[in-house]
């Protein structure tokens, strides 16, 4: 019988840490297709007049959101959705490589279906990373469905540092991508190291992040990366009329906090220029702000829903905020 005590189960977990990098991702072509404009794993949960649809990272499921939506049951209704060819699941049937920006245009079709097919009314969009970028070529979709919008350390922009203003250099840029990537398809060394969840995650958070990065083929992650170069979210960012709360980490490696700060609102200022967004920092965080700050977090949310004052900046406090690297 296997010894699962303590210090069984540490060195359990560790055995399962290095079998999840062993998996060998298999190509796109090899994987189970699903019909455009569908998503492959939807879960609501919780009560309330308000309702956040919940929008995460690049490659996350769903469950990147099933602690936030634990904790929050009894305040919002919420309902949270697996992107096309993350984690695992089918990928869309769609052609690859295209020079329109077809995974994108699936992927906001689909959570679009999924708020009329269920009547969601007084939305909030909540988007982690890519799932921000989202959440901007979604918003004006939703009209006057759309409440507002919170991101969690997203670059929701088209930064003119690498985004082309002429559509035919944007084009050659996404298809630069693939070749520019190819390691990522070849190596699976290449595609492990990639793959590395940050440290401040608790064990069983990052293997289960490990698990949904390396189960999303890297063909999948490049098309979804390289139609970042075709879809302009400037114009769609300054077009956005409902409040936008801004959550960014400011990592322990910053130099200069209130350089980041500064620099964070001049690039919004910059590249889009929301109307009404409100950033709240947090000092000593990585990019999973949900996961390790997230009683914080909560509470920065309802503040923002609740039309309460809120915060510049959360300090960097106990040891769940502290960097190990």
């Amino acid at each position: 019988m296997v010894d699962l005590r303590p210090q069984s189960r540490a060195a359990a977990v560790l055995v399962c840490a290095l079998a999840i990098g062993l998996v060998v991702t298999p190509p796109a072509s090899a994987q189970r297709r699903a019909a455009p404009g569908t998503l492959p794993e939807i879960v609501e949960r919780g009560t309330g007049d308000m309702t956040l649809v919940l929008l995460g990272c690049m490659s996350c499921r769903w469950r990147t959101w099933d602690g936030f939506m634990e904790r929050n049951q009894g305040r919002y209704r919420m309902v949270a959705a697996t992107l096309p060819g993350f984690g695992g699941a089918p990928i869309p049937d769609l052609p690859m490589n295209a020079a329109a920006p077809v995974w994108h245009a699936n992927a906001v079709a689909a959570i679009e279906s999924l708020v009329t097919s269920r009547d969601l009314s007084e939305i909030v969009l909540v988007g982690h990373s890519f799932g921000g970028v989202i959440a901007v070529e979604l918003a004006h979709r939703l009209g006057d469905r759309l409440e507002a919008i919170v991101f969690i350390d997203a670059w929701p922009t088209s930064d003119r540092s690498w985004f082309a203003e002429e559509p035919q250099e944007r084009i050659r840029r996404a298809f630069s991508v693939p070749a520019d990537q190819a390691h990522l398809v070849e190596d699976p060394d290449e595609w492990q190291s990639f793959n590395a969840v940050s440290p401040l995650l608790e064990t069983d958070r990052r293997l289960a992040y490990h698990g949904w990065f390396m189960a999303t083929p890297p063909e999948v992650v490049l098309q979804y990366w390289r139609e970042n170069h075709l879809v302009d979210l400037n114009p769609l960012l300054a077009a956005i009329d409902v409040p936008i709360l801004d959550l960014k980490a400011i990592p322990a490696s910053a130099d200069d906090v209130e350089a980041y700060r500064e620099s964070r609102r001049r690039h919004l200022a910059e590249n889009g220029d929301p109307p009404a967004v409100r950033s709240v920092f947090f000092h000593g965080t990585g990019h999973f702000i949900h996961e390790v700050r997230a009683e914080e977090v909560d509470r920065v949310i309802a503040d923002f829903l609740e039309g309460r004052p809120l915060p510049d900046e959360i300090p960097e406090t106990g040891p769940g905020s502290t960097p190990r690297r």
